[in-house]
C-alpha cells in the first residue's frame, strides 16, 4: 500500500492517501494514431544532426560535461542559486509529518498557477480539530515535494463545499508589467500653448 501523507495540526496527526484528479477524467481526451500508406502504425524517431540517421525511442539521453568537455557524474553536481550559493535539496513530504501552521487567504491561493490537484482520503478519519478548522474555510499553506528535490511546490490544503478535502500544488504566478518608464501628456501646459494662454487641443474626430 502507498505511503500515507501525514498532516499535523494542534497536536493531532491525520494520515491520508492522495488520489490525483486527472484532467482527462474531467474533460476527456483524444488519441491520434499515425499509420503509413499500408495502414501499419508508425513510431516516433529522432533525426540526428547528420540529417540521415534515425534514432528510435530510448536511443537518446542527457549527459553533463564540464567546461573542458569531460563527462560529469550527476551525483557529483552541486546546485547553486543566482548568487552562486549552494541549494540544499528538500526531502519527500511523505517522510515526515507536515505541520499545518501557516494560514493564507483565498487571494493568496488564487495568485498561484496550480499544476496538480488531489483529493484526500483518510482510512482512520481526519483529526476533529483539523476538520473543524477546514470547515471554517481555513486554507493551510506549506511546501510540498512528492519525491524530494531542489524546487518544492507550494501546497494548499482546503475543504470544498461538498465536504471533500483537497490538496492543490502550484507555483506563484509571475506577472511582468509592461509600460513606459515615464508618463507623458498629450496636452501641453499653459506655458507651452499659444501666446494668449489658450491651449490648442487636438480634435481626433478630424483625423
Amino acid at each position: 500500500m502507498a505511503t500515507p501523507l501525514i498532516f499535523q495540526f494542534a497536536g493531532e496527526e491525520s494520515a491520508c492517501h492522495l488520489s490525483k484528479v486527472e484532467r482527462s477524467k474531467l474533460y476527456g481526451y483524444v488519441e491520434k494514431e499515425v499509420v503509413d500508406e499500408n495502414g501499419n502504425p508508425c513510431s516516433l524517431v529522432t533525426l540526428a544532426s547528420d540529417g540521415r540517421t534515425l534514432i528510435g525511442s530510448g536511443g537518446t539521453t542527457f549527459a553533463y560535461f564540464d567546461p573542458d568537455g569531460h563527462w560529469c557524474d550527476k551525483k557529483a553536481l552541486q546546485a547553486v542559486d543566482l548568487e552562486n550559493e549552494p541549494v540544499n535539496p528538500v526531502g519527500s513530504s511523505f517522510k515526515a509529518p507536515i505541520a499545518l501552521t501557516e494560514e493564507v487567504t483565498v487571494e493568496d491561493y488564487l495568485s498561484h498557477n496550480v499544476r496538480a490537484v488531489y483529493t484526500l482520503e483518510a482510512p482512520e478519519g481526519f483529526s476533529k480539530k483539523l476538520v473543524k478548522a477546514l470547515e471554517k474555510g481555513t486554507i493551510f499553506h506549506f511546501p510540498f515535494s512528492y519525491r524530494g528535490g531542489l524546487d518544492p511546490d507550494e501546497g494548499f490544503l482546503f475543504q470544498g463545499q461538498d465536504g471533500a478535502l483537497w490538496l492543490a500544488l502550484g507555483k506563484p504566478t509571475s506577472i511582468a508589467m509592461v509600460g513606459l518608464s515615464e508618463s507623458g501628456s498629450a496636452i501641453p501646459s499653459e506655458d507651452e500653448g499659444s501666446d494668449d494662454g489658450e491651449v490648442d487641443l487636438m480634435d481626433f474626430g478630424l483625423m
